[in-house]
């Protein structure tokens, strides 16, 4: 069975508004598995949660970006301590 790519990604595209845990993403997933195991090979969906928050997330970033840098004025330790905090663990 032959494969052409661009049906492919045509068809994940149809999938509008695929953000992190939406109905479309779902909906895609479902798809590639179903695709895959046409194709003979085992596929399984595992679901995961996401709190798709990003707007709040890059604000909060960015609010401490400009209180480090004003802060490095005045002490420097605080302000670069401010720019290095800890990557959270996954």
């Amino acid at each position: 069975m032959t494969i052409d790519p661009m049906k492919e990604i045509e068809g994940l595209v149809a999938f509008e508004g695929r953000w992190p845990g939406t109905d479309a993403e779902r909906r895609a997933a479902q798809h590639l598995r179903q695709r895959l195991q046409a194709l003979g090979r085992d596929a399984d969906v595992e679901p995961a949660s996401v709190y798709p928050n990003y707007p709040v997330t890059h604000a909060i970033h960015a609010l401490i970006g400009i209180v480090g840098s004003v802060l490095s004025v005045y002490t420097p330790v605080i302000g670069a301590a401010m720019g290095m905090r800890p990557c959270p663990a996954r």
